[in-house]
């Protein structure tokens, strides 16, 4: 049998697990005022706690990030090894990291921005490769939509990179 310090514990301690499972973001739990008034009830020193869940979000974001990363270059070493012409589509920052990992194997850089060492997307049709790898990341789906409907670029051509985690 509890008793009540330990009835009111348990009481509480379920309200906070109900809380974590329903907010999936740090912040918003910091933000939520129901949720720091339950915390103010059981834990004396608040500030301590939130500075942990702080440094928690910190180190998963990095994880995950690290993850993201582990991602792209298992995917790129795929590519590589499948793949013996290569143009990336897309001139940017992600282009600039990780074009030295694909050795030999780029013929091009399509880019709409045209620099002395891009091609624009609508002359891909006079280069011969296996592979186009979409390189600026969040609009894949607009740019994949671009290059098979306006420059008519055959869609077992067209890879882009899956970074879910």
């Amino acid at each position: 049998m509890l008793n009540s310090e330990q009835v009111f514990l348990k009481k509480n301690l379920e309200k906070i697990q109900q809380k974590l499972n329903d907010k999936s973001d740090v912040n918003e739990l910091l933000n939520d005022t129901s949720f720091i008034a339950l915390l103010d009830t059981l834990i004396p020193n608040r500030k301590l706690l939130e500075k942990h869940l702080l440094l928690k979000s910190e180190i998963n974001s990095n994880l995950d990030t690290s993850k993201i990363f582990n991602k792209m270059y298992t995917q790129i070493e795929e590519i590589k090894n499948n793949h013996q012409k290569i143009v990336l589509y897309g001139n940017g920052i992600v282009t600039q990291m990780v074009k030295h990992l694909f050795d030999k194997k780029i013929i091009a850089i399509a880019d709409k921005a045209v620099h002395s060492d891009t091609c624009l997307p609508e002359d891909l049709h006079k280069y011969d490769y296996d592979c186009l790898l979409i390189m600026v990341l969040g609009r894949e789906t607009e740019i994949e939509n671009y290059l098979k409907n306006k420059c008519l670029i055959d869609d077992s051509k067209i890879f882009k990179f899956n970074l879910n985690l």
